[in-house]
């Protein structure tokens, strides 16, 4: 097995069980777990142990999304190379492509590109107490990894609308009511009731859930690649703004942010 640091992974009577884990920050996504996130999800396809992935956060978290300290730090001529090798758009395609099922266990905060993470997956379980958020307007941003086009598959246009643009979290009850996750559990119950989902999904014949997910995919999947390439183009022009500058900063200061509106390719 692969060598991690931000992560753990194990191989279990066929699951493959990755778990972020960088709990002091809510399991938020910097490069070096995004790439090892890629890596694991690379680890679980090839092995012909691995019939079923389970995504999970460590800590009592599954992922505030992207390590906003470290998008402070990246100069704004690296970010469309970053977003092509580390993006959580890349995470996302890797897991519906994958010939294998990918289950998302939900507890605490699901935030940004940890709720795309889970958008992109083919099922949902959370817990009681999990809370989902398209937050990235609250830092002057807008979602990058595909949770325009994802979210609105999943819930409708105008509730994506509304939790894209509010940034709202949302409650597990909300979330499984509007289509987000699969079942809500007691906390004490998740990886019980995952790996029970787990033996269900192992009694079927590997084959058959292959195409069953290829076939689902197929209606969508051809649509959401252009509406990625289309989602990064806007992103890009945001975060080129003096707003996602101070949306940042002001979140990292804790003081309402005051942003100004301007267009950065307005200018040109």
């Amino acid at each position: 097995m692969g060598s991690y640091k931000y992560l753990t992974y194990r191989e279990d009577e066929g699951v493959a069980w990755i778990t972020l884990n960088r709990p002091e920050v809510r399991n938020a996504l910097n490069m070096e777990l995004r790439g090892e996130i890629k890596q694991a999800l690379r680890e679980a396809a090839g092995s012909e142990k691995v019939k079923i992935i389970v995504v999970t956060g460590a800590g009592g978290n599954f992922c505030a999304g992207a390590d906003l300290k470290e998008f402070m730090t990246m100069e704004a001529k690296d970010i469309e190379a970053y977003l092509d090798r580390y993006g959580t758009a890349v995470i996302a395609r890797m897991i519906m492509d994958l010939d294998k099922l990918v289950i998302a266990a939900v507890d605490g905060f699901c935030m940004a590109g940890g709720l795309e993470i889970v958008e992109a997956c083919d099922l949902a379980i959370a817990t009681e107490r999990a809370r989902f958020g398209q937050t990235e307007v609250n830092v002057g941003l807008m979602p990058g990894g595909g949770g325009t086009q994802m979210l609105v598959r999943l819930i409708g246009l105008k509730r994506a609308k509304e939790m894209v643009a509010t940034g709202k979290l949302i409650d597990a009850y909300e979330a499984e009511r509007i289509g987000l996750v699969n079942k809500v559990v007691p906390a004490e119950r998740l990886e019980e009731e995952v790996k029970g989902l787990c033996v269900q999904l192992l009694r079927k014949a590997p084959l058959t859930l292959k195409l069953i997910k290829k076939a689902v995919n197929y209606l969508t999947r051809k649509e959401l690649e252009e509406g990625f390439k289309y989602e990064k183009e806007l992103f890009i022009r945001c975060w080129l703004s003096e707003d996602r500058v101070e949306g940042i900063r002001a979140f990292l200061e804790k003081r309402e942010p005051r942003y100004v509106g301007r267009d950065p390719l307005a200018e040109r």
